[in-house]
């Protein structure tokens, strides 16, 4: 395997990017839009994995983000004005790159978390860059946007927009230990794996507060989707792989995914597959069973390259969840 750092221009400035590219012949090319307080780096051994079959992985940092950050103050900023439609335009140069480097490969999107709200949105505006999009950890209708956006306003209003509040983080991540046992550490709703949340938290790029401007940004870009007409605005032959932790908080365990794969099916998703991973958390591909998870999700991407039939829409009833 490859590793190939650079950095491009945007509208922002400049983004930093990875590529992790095979040795042998190229199948086809995995984006990572990834998560908040995190960076493409940390997908390094997903990238072993999908190497060995034959598929790029790669990605940008976001701004405000891991190698993307110009310095540690930067950490959760995205900028003062239009941080979201920065975010989606540097995906964008990031397909743009990566259609060119590998001469129009297949090019499959996968967005973890608050990154897939920004594939989501992706989806909505340049789908057609795409052969498939995975949607893994992501959250359903319901959260009170637009409260959490007017407080965010005010805070930074008042302390301004870089200001790192903890009263915002622990209104963003209420109740996320419910289902983590006795003495969990504060970040164990990622995954039952101690050792990645062990690293995580020693993380620079990982152990961090949200500026105050940022988690304005993560309230719009889950505001942007959770709008009646989101799911309407998606090509129905965009192959969509929907996959979260059954124990992941930010999908209401499960019922939130639900409610995301429900609203694409009545737009009329052609080619809809909808997963919840037994006992995962929220991040499906650092979870003790990942193997498992790998092994599924290389199993859709074949159906993706090959053009096989794609599975029904799998749902699950609130009895089942």
């Amino acid at each position: 395997m490859k590793l190939i750092k650079d950095r491009f221009e945007y509208s922002g400035g400049s983004l930093a990017y990875r590529i992790y590219e095979p040795e042998g012949e190229i199948r086809a090319v995995v984006q990572i839009s990834h998560g908040m307080c995190e960076y493409v780096g940390r997908y390094e051994e997903y990238a072993e994995h999908l190497c060995s079959q034959g598929i790029v992985l790669a990605g940008n940092d976001h701004p405000g983000h891991g190698e993307s950050a110009a310095t540690d103050a930067d950490f959760g900023y995205f900028a003062k004005e239009d941080g979201v439609d920065l975010a989606i335009e540097g995906l964008k140069r990031m397909s743009e790159l990566l259609l060119e480097r590998y001469e129009s490969k297949p090019l499959i999107l996968l967005g973890h978390s608050m990154g897939s709200f920004l594939c989501r949105i992706y989806i909505t505006k340049y789908a057609e860059k795409l052969a498939g999009a995975i949607i893994m950890g992501t959250g359903g209708p319901g959260a009170p946007t637009g409260a959490g956006i007017a407080l965010a306003s005010v805070i930074a209003g008042l302390r301004g927009d870089r200001h790192r509040s903890k009263l915002l983080r622990s209104i963003q991540q209420a109740g996320y230990l419910k289902r983590c046992g006795k003495n969990a550490l504060r970040t164990d709703w990622l995954t039952r794996d101690r050792g990645v949340v062990e690293k995580y938290n020693n993380d620079k790029y990982c152990n961090y507060i949200f500026t105050v401007s940022g988690y304005r940004d993560l309230f719009r870009m889950l505001e942007a989707v959770s709008v009646e007409d989101w799911a309407t605005k998606v090509p129905t032959d965009l192959p969509i792989l929907l996959i979260s932790g059954e124990d992941d908080p930010v999908g209401s365990y499960g019922k939130g995914v639900c409610a995301v794969a429900g609203a694409l099916a009545h737009a009329g998703a052609q080619k809809l597959k909808t997963v919840l991973i037994p006992g995962a958390r929220h991040e499906v591909l650092n979870e003790t069973d990942r193997a498992d998870t790998y092994a599924l999700i290389d199993g859709w991407i074949g159906e993706v390259l090959d053009e096989l039939p794609f599975e029904e829409v799998v749902t699950f009833s609130e009895g089942e969840i």
